[in-house]
């Protein structure tokens, strides 16, 4: 049949090239495949291997064949083209050859679906792909490559329960070293990745934002190789079937090791061989035994991993397993509580990863592994595994985008350590090393963060500004837009503010990110407008914009500062203490951690909340610089006088006065002291201060001033 795909193809291709072409595409194939869907559809009666759904007929094995007919040169033409990147020219040049024979072979038709599938024509890769399983002049090599284009296939189109599904049983049967490295590695590692990516399409966007994952390369040029020679024994079980312990150190499925060779046995059957060869208790519930019934596989593995052959076995039916001592629990994924089926998931993507790592043959995808290992360990709040992670990648020596991601995330290890200096340089190395639009956005993006929550406004503004001119994402250039904004405001240019919201408004399209932007919207143009009688227009939008705001739309302690002030801009001194106080909470890096609390301290004087005003001002360091210590001396002395205690309020005062303060402090203080001089009767020592002189001490005050007796 005729696809309209032909059209647009032809489009792309070379003008003069190809004219007035009619592809003849296979049909397509919407219900997932399975490995045991595949039959055989050779006419041949010899004796077929009995393995599980792929029947590979015996005398083929060792066929290194191409198809006869085929044109060698433009085969190699179409396999350069392949190899360098020109997708369409190869697919188109493949065609041509096709066209020529209608009995195309295996040879052909993966390289048809190699080059479909790299070219974006996910639809049609499939059909190739599922065309070279079923072609009687396929090899076993064929159609083993066959199955893993088409879990590739499932993988671009997020697909990843049908891929995971389709994997795990190749896992079982063919992940074994005799096979080509393309297929036997290939098969474990776009398990890991299939289930590493199911797990972050399935965790909240805000949990993975700050995470960078890089996925591994499919390698073309094996696939083109021909003279594979495969003696047939391999997919034949040899001796009886069992399955053997060949280490059992302390009874935990991850490190026991087996030899499993099965033709065809029912799941429930291994569970117990498990249990009698590894001593160890099984108990499944009542949902995953109404699972497993009736379902039987085959296996033929060396020295697999206990965990790894329970995980295959089960997971494609949505069940788990969780071991305790010496007792191995095997539920439906739905019987998990939120907490035990997160573990799980991770677990999993580790089991496969640590199955992967050992037959990884380039650094680069050796650190890839370890990159994605310290990504799931920061998910999981395990900075420290997180950290190994990234060191043991950084020292493979990774370059490009890979050592740019690699950078970011460090960066990301470092901000959760709250080392924002350290981050700092880190997004930086990522910057330099990156070329990518999209990775120079989001670095710029928390570059600019950062150097707000370090107290550089104008470095945020020409780091966010740059991102916002490169960015062409808006799901990336919308934490740039956000912290420009907020730089502006935090730099009393309300102006600016106002005309980035204004020109950039397309970025705003969640509805947390609307009623935020209106608050910052309003409150820059009420400061441009300042408030008037009755807080006409401005001041009006202002409130009715902040009416609107809920308390999650504030996740940073920079948002929850500048809504504080929106709100104390309007009056509303309530709402700006709870937000001020949040901000105290969140608070990071040196610069804020004393800034925050002494305004919060000052807003709750105002209110007349002496009492927490004391205990916030307890907060803010004794290493403050020099004026943020006269700050903090200035309003402690305030809530000293406000709750009577004017012994202390004296003493703060004398700290006050031995630093190097102007005259408008100074006076401030001795009138302070003076006032709480005349409360404790000491008159001599109030003229004194209120004459704008410092008092002695007590003992000296108390001799030298004149007897009030005759």
């Amino acid at each position: 049949m005729f696809r309209p795909e032909a059209l647009w193809i032809a489009a792309l291709l070379t003008a003069g090239v190809v004219g007035a072409l009619a592809y003849n595409w296979p049909s397509r194939v919407d219900s997932p495949l399975h490995v045991g869907e595949l039959n055989q559809t050779s006419e041949q009666t010899e004796r077929e291997l009995p393995s599980r759904g792929l029947s590979l007929i015996a005398d083929k094995l060792n066929e290194n064949r191409t198809d006869k007919n085929l044109d060698l040169d433009a085969l190699q033409t179409g396999d350069r083209y392949l190899v360098g990147g020109n997708y369409v020219g190869a697919y188109q040049q493949y065609q041509q050859l096709a066209r020529l024979d209608d009995a195309i072979g295996g040879s052909l038709l993966i390289r048809l679906g190699l080059a479909a599938e790299h070219a974006g024509f996910l639809d049609s890769a499939q059909d190739h792909f599922l065309s070279a399983i079923q072609s009687e002049s396929s090899t076993a090599v064929h159609k083993l490559r066959g199955l893993m284009g088409i879990a590739r296939v499932w993988e671009r189109q997020e697909r990843y329960e049908d891929s995971i599904c389709l994997l795990s049983e190749l896992f079982l049967i063919y992940a074994f070293s005799e096979l080509p490295e393309d297929i036997r590695v290939g098969i474990s590692q776009r398990l890991a990745e299939c289930l590493q990516k199911r797990k972050l399409r399935n965790l909240p966007p805000s949990r993975v934002s700050d995470l960078e994952y890089e996925w591994s390369m499919t390698p073309i040029e094996p696939m083109l190789v021909e003279n594979i020679s495969i003696d047939e024994t391999v997919f034949m079980a040899q001796g009886d079937s069992a399955i053997n312990v060949i280490q059992n150190p302390v009874g935990d499925l991850s490190l026991i090791l087996l030899n499993a060779k099965y033709f065809s046995l029912s799941n429930l059957t291994l569970i117990s061989e498990l249990q009698q060869s590894t001593g160890i208790e099984f108990s499944v519930s009542s949902k995953a035994r109404s699972r497993l019934a009736g379902r039987s596989f085959r296996i033929n593995a060396n020295a697999i991993s206990a965990a790894a052959l329970l995980d295959q076995l089960i997971g494609p039916l949505e069940l788990a397993w969780l071991q305790s001592d010496k007792l191995v629990e095997i539920a439906s994924m739905d019987e998990l509580t939120a907490k035990q089926r997160d573990a799980f998931e991770f677990d999993r993507i580790r089991r496969a990863s640590q199955q992967l790592q050992f037959g990884l043959g380039t650094d680069r995808d050796r650190s890839i592994l370890l990159m994605s290992e310290g990504n799931n360990a920061l998910l999981q709040s395990d900075l420290d595994q997180a950290r190994i992670k990234y060191d043991a990648a950084r020292e493979l020596t990774p370059s490009g985008e890979l050592s740019a991601k690699l950078y970011y995330n460090q960066a990301n290890l470092l901000v959760q350590q709250n080392d924002l200096s350290a981050a700092l340089d880190r997004f930086y190395q990522s910057l330099d090393q990156t070329l990518v639009p999209r990775m120079q956005t989001l670095s710029y993006g928390m570059i600019a963060d950062l150097e707000l929550q370090l107290g550089q406004p104008e470095n945020a503004v020409i780091a966010a500004s740059r991102g916002l001119r490169i960015g062409n994402d808006p799901e990336v250039t919308r934490n740039s837009f956000l912290t420009l904004v907020k730089a502006y405001l935090l730099q009393s240019d309300p102006l600016s503010a106002n005309r980035v919201l204004h020109t950039h408004e397309a970025l705003i399209t969640d509805d947390a990110t609307k009623r935020l932007s209106s608050v910052l919207s309003a409150f820059a143009r009420f400061q441009i407008t300042k408030p008037t009688r009755g807080l006409q227009n401005e001041g009006e939008r202002l409130v009715l914009a902040l009416a609107t705001l809920k308390s999650s739309d504030a996740k940073s302690f920079i948002d929850h500062l500048v809504v504080s002030r929106a709100f104390h801009s309007v009056g509303f001194t309530s709402k700006a203490i709870e937000h001020l106080s949040v901000a105290s909470q969140l608070v990071k890096g040196p610069f804020w951690s004393n800034r925050i609390p002494l305004e919060l301290a000052e807003m709750l004087i105002s209110n007349g909340e002496y009492e927490s005003a004391q205990t916030t001002l307890a907060t803010v360091s004794s290493d403050a610089d020099e004026q943020l210590q006269i700050k903090k001396l200035k309003m402690t002395a305030t809530v000293e006088n406000e709750l009577h205690h004017w012994d202390g309020c004296i003493q703060v005062c004398k700290s006050l006065l031995n630093l190097p303060i102007d005259d408008e402090t100074k006076k401030f203080a001795l009138n302070l002291m003076g006032r709480c001089y005349r409360q404790t009767d000491q008159h001599y020592s109030a003229a004194l201060c209120f004459a704008g002189l410092m008092p002695e001490s007590k003992e000296q005050t108390a001799a030298s001033a004149p007897s009030d007796q005759p």
